[in-house]
């Protein structure tokens, strides 16, 4: 808990620094979208919204405000507004990181319309552009698996798996593998010890942080934790859906739905 009120902490000291910062200049895009990006952090994502229209209306070719706009446009069901601004940050984005967020962003929404042809391409340039993070390996895999593709899903997993070893990664490693006729390797990757660990029915284990759930302070309107913490965790997850008390209907991510899916079926 104290982790918790030194993190909320931290987002206070930058709203008020960027609050005086927008007092005392005036058009100062930066400091718009940064007393968002601040208040969004802090979980007040309503306060957040209008100050990255403020910076968007001042400097509409950052990526940045970009992204963070089609972060809240995705998060309240208008996709095709979610879409075009991640476009637009791709276009503006000269930071590969920045660009790979970007394509992630693009292709749930995609996957949110059904569109799983460009899904698939926005998460190849994901991995493409950021090769090195984990979660955009498991992105691409649950939807080449859901495109009906198990064995490129189990390499993007695998890959995943090497660059980050997770409960969550290898869950879905384990089901990829068995849906392929691969039982020895499938209990292979349920016998590692992290996964044993903590996703034993009998011991939750400590939460461990896996791959965003939600935006900070959006999405989710289950977990019982604190907008600080609302980065998402195995254990927590975990245990509230197999309580039944977290369903798809709580949160607009897909990637929540990927969550709730696989842990039931693992159940």
């Amino acid at each position: 808990m104290s982790v918790t009120y030194r993190q909320v902490g931290y987002w206070n000291d930058h709203i008020t620094l960027w609050k005086h910062a927008l007092r005392v200049t005036s058009g100062n895009w930066l400091a718009e979208n940064n007393l968002g990006t601040a208040l969004l952090k802090g979980g007040s994502m309503a306060a957040a919204v209008p100050h990255f229209r403020a910076a968007a209306a001042l400097n509409p070719t950052d990526p940045n405000v970009n992204l963070n706009l089609g972060t809240y446009e995705q998060s309240r069901g208008s996709l095709p507004q979610a879409i075009e601004r991640y476009k637009a940050a791709i276009t503006f984005a000269r930071d590969p990181k920045l660009m790979a967020r970007a394509y992630n962003n693009l292709g749930y929404a995609y996957r949110e319309l059904g569109d799983y042809p460009d899904g698939l391409q926005s998460f190849e340039q994901a991995v493409k552009w950021n090769p090195e993070f984990a979660g955009y390996w498991i992105s691409l895999g649950v939807t080449e698996q859901k495109s009906g593709d198990l064995a490129r899903a189990i390499g993007a997993y695998s890959q995943a798996m090497q660059i980050q070893p997770s409960d969550f990664g290898y869950l879905l490693l384990a089901q990829a593998l068995k849906k392929g006729g691969q039982s020895l390797p499938a209990q292979e990757a349920t016998e590692r010890p992290s996964f044993c660990r903590r996703t034993s029915a009998k011991h939750a284990g400590p939460p461990t942080v896996f791959w965003p759930v939600v935006q900070v302070g959006m999405g989710c309107s289950f977990l019982p934790c604190s907008p600080a913490e609302s980065a998402g965790s195995f254990a927590v997850c975990r245990r509230a859906i197999l309580a039944r008390r977290c369903e798809p209907r709580h949160s607009r991510w897909a990637r929540c739905s990927d969550i709730i899916a696989a842990i039931r079926e693992h159940q």
